[in-house]
């Protein structure tokens, strides 16, 4: 556990080292959240709401690199007039850098009450101007319909989890882009096809980057 521990601290310094060299605006935002979360550890809060909740897998969380959302962006041609629901969006730092990147409209979903309380203060404090909106809620409950771009970093979850995302996936409109790690939707339903897949490499390892779109 001590290696994986200096694993992933060596892989967050160089992940930060590489967004300051290639979003330099992105810094004031980094700042933010350095400072928000100085005194408290970002896998602690979430572990310690997950065992209040009585979910048998406390330890279920993580952050998606900012250099993958930077290729989602592009691989996706997303701009501003987009609307993106980044589901389980834990501190919503991707989904801040999204906004600030490309100009859309970002909502993150989490049932972290910190979490969410801090992305919202930081977003509206750093800039009043950005699309970035957070939500405390259950992903399950949540309505995706006006959703043109959806991530959903699922590794973790369970096939009836999936299935249940799934539901709430198909209501939304025909060509409304889905990108998922790990697993495609296709694997779970017909209503999806892959037009795009890319390695990513997360704190963890490598995983694939599938993007779908609904038929």
């Amino acid at each position: 556990m001590f290696w994986l521990f200096l694993k992933v601290k060596w892989f967050l310094f160089r992940e930060e080292n590489q967004v300051r060299r290639d979003f330099p605006s992105f810094a004031r935002f980094e700042h933010a959240f350095k400072r928000a979360y100085r005194f408290q550890n970002p896998f602690h809060l979430c572990r310690n709401f997950l065992k209040q909740r009585g979910e048998k897998e406390p330890d279920a969380y993580g952050e998606t690199p900012i250099p993958i959302f930077a290729r989602i962006a592009k691989e996706c041609c997303l701009h501003p007039d987009d609307l993106l629901f980044e589901v389980g969006c834990g501190r919503g730092r991707g989904a801040i850098f999204l906004s600030h990147l490309c100009g859309c409209q970002v909502i993150g979903i989490d049932w972290v009450p910190a979490f969410i309380r801090t992305a919202n203060d930081i977003a509206a404090k750093v800039d009043p101007s950005l699309k970035a909106f957070f939500r405390c809620a259950d992903m399950h409950s949540v309505d995706y319909s006006d959703a043109t771009l959806i991530y959903l970093y699922g590794t973790c979850l369970s096939d009836a989890q999936v299935l249940s995302m799934i539901g709430q996936f198909e209501k939304t409109r025909t060509g409304t882009k889905i990108i998922t790690v790990s697993f495609p939707l296709t694997d779970y339903s017909s209503r999806f096809r892959v037009v795009n897949q890319f390695t990513g490499r997360f704190p963890w390892g490598e995983g694939e980057v599938f993007v779908q779109i609904k038929n």
